[in-house]
């Protein structure tokens, strides 16, 4: 009997909790989209997605009953910071794409089919609610394509007992959201609603890659949904809701991108150097730096990269990398430290230059070989 009471009042607790956090949602941002959806094939069904921006790829998965328009923001940012960010409507959720079931087992095989289709590399993942299943899902495999994953509020359940409480949870829950949330009638779907059932399962494993799992201290999943305690990652709290994306948009991005930055020091950074008072220099808000300038023998490196891009002192794209890209032109092999910084020298050749202390705010230790090339913006 006593069990039944502390189920029954967890059940209520839930649906409250719930009501709570949907009823008090501010005012969203305007979405707005700044890129058309393209439309591609991937296991036999259509998936509409879009694209935006160029450097390092990154897959936004979204939450649980959240249409697409809801990500423009984070998305927007992203771009901003020098991301390539692909933003699909994923099968059985909200948007253009079909509504086909996929059990949760087969949502890997769909994400490394999207990879292999659309973006064409290694990429980073982001997801957000319920989509953490599909993200851990993912990054569980011995060979993905993944470099490394973030999950923000992530629905996790912790055992079989939390799992069969939920999926009987849901049943009610499934009445009353779209009462309490307009978005959300899409839970009438049999189909999608079977997806999101799929998606609250116990994760077994742990993940391959860096991962980094987000919570909002205001965000009560956290404390229904209590699998992400027993992912072996990183975790950090922020003063958010369940919905950083639409109303923390700009703290969002900046964590994710130091992040990236700081954990994945083999992917592809990318910065717009430019000409200023008789040197290159380099602008990245993102890592606090301003006109930093290049020096000691760099300066020369830019010009033999940059000889054949027109007007390149008005502005180019520099990428760089500690492990080999494609189309790359040098390869920079670690000297010697001085000052705080480190000389590289160009493989094959007598040129050196010194980079400043400013390297580690890309790279946590400096790396033996930095790969560079440059591109027309």
């Amino acid at each position: 009997m006593k069990t039944w009471i502390i189920l029954g009042v967890c059940l209520v607790l839930a649906i409250g909790s719930i009501v709570l956090v949907y009823q008090k949602r501010e005012k969203p941002l305007e979405a707005v989209a700044s890129a058309e959806k393209k439309v591609v094939t991937v296991n036999g069904q259509e998936v509409w997605y879009q694209e935006e921006g160029t450097g390092i790829p990154i897959l936004i998965l979204v939450g649980w009953g959240g249409p697409t328009d809801k990500y423009f923001p984070i998305q927007d940012k992203l771009v901003s910071k020098g991301y390539r960010v692909f933003l699909p409507d994923l099968p059985g959720l909200p948007g253009k794409t079909s509504s086909t079931f996929i059990p949760l087992d087969e949502w890997s095989n769909w994400i490394e089919e999207f990879g292999k289709v659309v973006i064409g590399e290694q990429f980073v993942i982001i997801s957000h609610s319920l989509s953490a299943q599909i993200c851990l899902q993912y990054v569980l495999k011995e060979h993905s394509k993944c470099r490394s994953g973030i999950l923000f509020s992530p629905w996790l359940v912790s055992s079989s007992y939390q799992e069969i409480f939920w999926r009987f949870a849901a049943k009610i829950v499934r009445f009353f959201c779209p009462i309490v949330y307009q978005d959300m009638k899409w839970v009438r779907d049999e189909k999608a609603w079977a997806t999101a059932l799929a998606l609250i399962s116990v994760a077994k494993e742990q993940p391959r890659v860096p991962c980094l799992i987000l919570w909002g201290r205001r965000d009560l999943v956290k404390y229904l949904f209590t699998g992400w305690r027993k992912i072996h990652c990183e975790t950090e709290q922020y003063n958010w809701d369940h919905s950083p994306q639409i109303r923390a948009t700009e703290e969002l991005a900046v964590v994710i991108d130091e992040f990236i930055r700081r954990k994945m020091g083999n992917i592809l950074v990318v910065i717009t150097p430019y000409w200023h008072q008789g040197t290159w220099v380099f602008d990245d808000e993102s890592v606090g730096l301003n006109r930093e300038p290049f020096v000691a023998g760099v300066p020369e490196m830019i010009d033999v990269l940059v000889k054949d891009i027109p007007n390149a002192r008005s502005g180019f794209r520099l990428l760089f990398s500690s492990a080999p890209f494609p189309g790359y032109q040098i390869e920079l092999t670690r000297a010697k430290e001085e000052y705080g910084g480190y000389w590289y020298r160009v493989k094959d050749q007598s040129a050196e230059g010194w980079l400043c202390p400013a390297l580690f705010k890309y790279f946590e230790t400096a790396p033996e070989t930095i790969y560079v090339k440059a591109e027309q913006l």
